[in-house]
């Protein structure tokens, strides 16, 4: 999964009537095989674009922040596909997969670790995720709280 950078550089040559009302600079999850739909209909990337695009009305005007989002967006869902849990999966799983993600991103690849400031950081981008995604219907509870 990839995180990219939306331009409407030559938007006229896309068949579309209008410039698509999506900020410069907007950031966005691209799938590995770069569909955003399946069998199953939505992917979770498509969901997330949505809420990512949705960022500047909900207190998040700076395009550097978009990128952070994204890109917590994506290490969560990296982190659910490599465990085997969907990204609306049942409370118990999605809690369960946090114990796990939260251990890898304390004492796991040194890369990959985060400090407190950090954590707290992605824990609230995922918060404020999923109380969309409940409001919305596409998570049936909050997989777990953070204040």
């Amino acid at each position: 999964m990839e995180v990219a950078f939306y331009s409407s550089e030559g938007w006229e040559s896309w068949g579309l009537a209008a410039k698509p009302l999506i900020p410069e600079g907007m950031a966005f999850l691209v799938d590995d095989d770069l569909l955003f739909a399946d069998e199953n209909g939505p992917r979770a990337t498509t969901v997330g674009n949505e809420w990512l695009r949705l960022r500047p009305t909900e207190r998040c005007q700076a395009p550097s922040s978009w990128g952070t989002y994204a890109r917590i967006l994506r290490d969560w869902f990296e982190s659910a596909r490599l465990h085997g849990v969907e990204i609306f999966d049942t409370r118990d799983r999605l809690k369960a997969l946090l114990s796990t993600y939260a251990v890898d991103r304390a004492s796991g690849d040194l890369k990959q670790r985060l400090g407190a400031v950090t954590w707290n950081q992605h824990m609230s981008v995922l918060g404020k995720f999923y109380r969309w995604a409940v409001d919305e219907s596409y998570a049936t509870a909050m997989p777990f709280t953070y204040q």
